[in-house]
């Protein structure tokens, strides 16, 4: 399988946008994806960056066409029109299955002309301002709702909404606990300052200033990240010098997890790097650099996980960073952060999003004798035999051999998911003896699956099986205090049926009711 990325960097786009597009790759190449990246050549861009990383990237000309644009168009270096027919004759060539599209000047018309029939598409998006004819959409900004995306997407398209669907790589999910537990003593050593890739403002100079005239323990340190395409670098390296507190300024900074999670504060951009702050649970201050950042960053205020230091493009905004510089030394605080933070995040957002394109990849078979250790293992684990009746620990010489007979039974189907050869759930179903086409249903998932938003595509993909098996009504009892269950039968499409005790009965039909004459 091939998926191709059509993203830019420049100094005037950033390089969020090609940073989250590589952890998403990154992802995908562990599930066994063949990835290839498709950028302008537009001054700052990061087709090395990509290289470094092991991705082929086709670098597009820059023709200048769109200099005379506004907005978002003056992003692409060309035109819509140009930029399709170039990428269009590449991806010819190229035969991919998936395309992610990150690019705020392209849309709907785009992607119907640019890309191949037959060739799923990825929409990016963190506006909600334009079309698009795609069959996923994501948009990982607090306070998104599907609702905004209603009238600009095609009936076919899923929507992936909201900061646990952030593209983050996976060693921001590592860093998680260990950070977690440093932010419990509340301590303020190390500040973090990243204004972006690039921050053609020079807005970090602005802060180092700020930061020396703000009364620190003199043991404090502070780190600077800028990439090395960043056009005040040299300025605030200098700069860095003649602060009066141990600061370093560090470029195309490999282990950002471990700065991050390193860090008692930061102050950043309100870009897609607050999803990165939010993961490992850091308190953060922060500044609007751009015009799409102003929505994610009043977000991120409602919300309680960060102090708003203001516009650097509207005047005033270094007396309210020197504020929130103090707010942050008041007791409690940055913990108070810091839990509020990380709630919104858990750094597995990259495999939600590729584990939804490779969704149509699952496929179903019979269970055999080896996957009883699974299925126990998985019931144990995280506490999940509390939501069975039987609401035992079930021995594993015990298991076995009900498995055993489970296998033997015809009357029972015993399926397992999985995608590739990775096995991701098992699903069960007993069929009733005095209706054979009417079945109970269980399932029981991987943990290391869960919490991904894979669990409805991995009942239906059973669902389907269990139907050509002549399976037409599916039953699901499900402990009311298991949340999730709950919803995921009720995504699925099941009705709502009888509730005894602490079990609610769902109920699926297969065969189509009869219309009335």
């Amino acid at each position: 399988m091939r998926v191709a990325f059509r993203v830019d960097a420049s100094i005037l786009i950033g390089t969020g946008h090609v940073m989250r597009c590589i952890s998403l790759a990154q992802g995908l190449t562990k599930r066994g994806v063949d990835c290839v990246f498709l950028c302008r050549e537009l001054p700052g861009h990061l087709a090395e960056k990509i290289r470094s990383c092991v991705f082929d990237c086709h670098l597009l000309p820059a023709d200048g066409c769109s200099e005379a644009a506004s907005g978002f168009s003056s992003w692409l270096g060309t035109t819509p029109a140009n930029d399709a027919a170039a990428t269009r004759t590449i991806l010819s060539d190229l035969g991919p299955d998936w395309i992610v599209v990150d690019q705020y000047a392209l849309g709907a018309d785009w992607e119907r002309d640019a890309v191949p029939a037959g060739v799923k598409i990825l929409a990016i998006d963190d506006l909600a301002n334009r079309p698009h004819d795609c069959d996923l959409l994501l948009d990982q900004n607090l306070g998104r709702r599907g609702e905004d995306y209603v009238e600009l997407i095609p009936d076919r398209c899923r929507l992936l909404i909201g900061p646990h669907h952030a593209l983050l790589r996976s060693d921001f999910a590592s860093q998680r606990a260990f950070s977690l537990a440093r932010s419990r003593s509340g301590q303020l050593k190390n500040i973090l300052v990243t204004m972006g890739g690039v921050d053609k403002d020079n807005a970090t100079e602005q802060v180092l200033s700020i930061l020396a005239d703000t009364p620190f323990s003199l043991d404090t340190k502070i780190t600077v990240v800028l990439g090395s395409t960043a056009p005040w670098l040299r300025s605030v390296q200098d700069r860095a010098k003649q602060m009066p507190f141990a600061t370093q300024v560090l470029s195309d900074v490999e282990g950002m997890a471990s700065l991050l999670a390193e860090a008692d504060l930061a102050i950043g951009a309100g870009g897609t790097s607050s999803w990165e702050r939010c993961s490992v649970g850091l308190p953060s201050i922060v500044l609007v650099l751009a015009d799409n950042q102003r929505a994610p960053a009043k977000s991120l205020i409602d919300a309680g996980v960060a102090i708003f230091a203001g516009d650097i493009l509207k005047a005033g905004w270094q007396g309210r960073l020197s504020n929130a510089l103090e707010q942050v030394q008041e007791p409690g605080r940055l913990q108070q952060l810091s839990a509020a933070a990380s709630e919104l995040v858990d750094g597995h957002g990259v495999d939600r999003v590729a584990g939804k394109m490779l969704a149509h990849r699952l496929s179903v078979r019979h269970c055999c004798r080896q996957d009883a250790r699974h299925v126990w293992e998985w019931r144990r684990a995280n506490g999940a035999a509390q939501y069975y009746q039987s609401a035992k620990d079930t021995p594993w010489p015990e298991h076995e051999d009900w498995f055993d007979r489970a296998m033997d039974d015809s009357n029972r189907l015993l399926l397992m998911v999985q995608q590739g050869k990775v096995a991701m759930a098992h699903v069960r179903f007993d069929r009733e003896m005095d209706r054979l086409d009417t079945a109970r249903v269980s399932i029981c998932i991987d943990p290391d699956w869960r919490k991904l938003g894979l669990a409805k595509d991995c009942l239906e993909a059973a669902l389907a099986c269990a139907h050509k098996n002549r399976v037409n009504r599916v039953v699901a009892q499900v402990n009311v205090r298991n949340l999730a269950s709950v919803r995921l039968f009720e995504r699925a499409g099941f009705e709502i049926g009888d509730r005894v005790g602490d079990f609610q009965e769902f109920t699926l039909e297969f065969v189509p009711k009869r219309l009335p004459n």
